[in-house]
């Protein structure tokens, strides 16, 4: 047991020898330990932007026929005589106008009057059947007028009462035709002999005298003719 204590203390005074030896004595050699200073190294890096490609700018082209600027530097073959340009006119810019607006209206003018010239106005449609008044067409007025006659035999017995007439009026106003729409028997014949001479101013329609179909009331009374 005790040489096996002995033993294991040679091995530990061994090893701590051989690291001392391995480890301080290189140590103290170099004089001590390396500082941390000596193991840092600065890198200085080149901080400078890239360079860019030159832009070159194109030249402008030289005007033509541009003439040089300053003195010349040559004589000239020979001396141009001055080119003496006249003075420029004052024109009256509101007589222009005025003349320029009279010229004008007085080609409309020429020219409306030779459309008028050259232009036949279209004839007037005139209607091909009688019109009845209203709008445009305004009533006849009648001018010459005959009284009717009572019939004896309708007075002796005490008939009374209207006729209504159609009467057509020409353009000269007379009365072309006449028929009985509503009825008195009695009465029938003496109203249409009386409307048939009556006559009336006539009817125009867009100047021109038109035919008119009317309605003409003959009222018959025991007191006195109404018509």
């Amino acid at each position: 047991m005790a040489r096996s204590w002995q033993t294991v203390l040679v091995s530990v005074v061994a090893h701590v020898v051989a690291v001392f030896l391995l480890v301080v004595v290189p140590l103290l050699a170099f004089d001590g330990l390396p500082s941390l200073k000596s193991t840092i190294r600065f890198v200085a890096v080149d901080m400078k932007a890239p360079k860019l490609p030159e832009v070159v700018a194109a030249a402008e082209p030289a005007p033509a026929n541009t003439p040089p600027v300053g003195p010349p530097t040559q004589a000239p073959d020979a001396i141009r005589p001055e080119i003496v340009r006249p003075p420029a006119l004052a024109v009256d810019v509101a007589a222009v106008n005025v003349a320029a607006v009279n010229g004008t209206n007085g080609l409309l003018a020429n020219t409306m009057a030779a459309i008028q010239t050259d232009v036949v106005p279209a004839p007037r449609r005139v209607p091909d059947e009688p019109v009845r008044p209203g709008g445009n067409v305004k009533p006849p007025q009648r001018v010459s007028y005959v009284r009717p006659e009572y019939p004896p035999v309708a007075l002796a017995a005490r008939v009374t009462g209207s006729v209504f007439i159609e009467a057509i009026i020409g353009t000269d106003g007379l009365v072309r035709d006449a028929r009985v729409i509503r009825s008195v028997p009695l009465l029938n014949e003496a109203a249409l002999r009386a409307v048939r001479q009556w006559r009336y101013s006539p009817t125009l329609l867009n100047g021109i005298p038109v035919e008119v179909i009317m309605t003409v009331t003959v009222t018959f009374s025991m007191d006195r003719l109404r018509f």
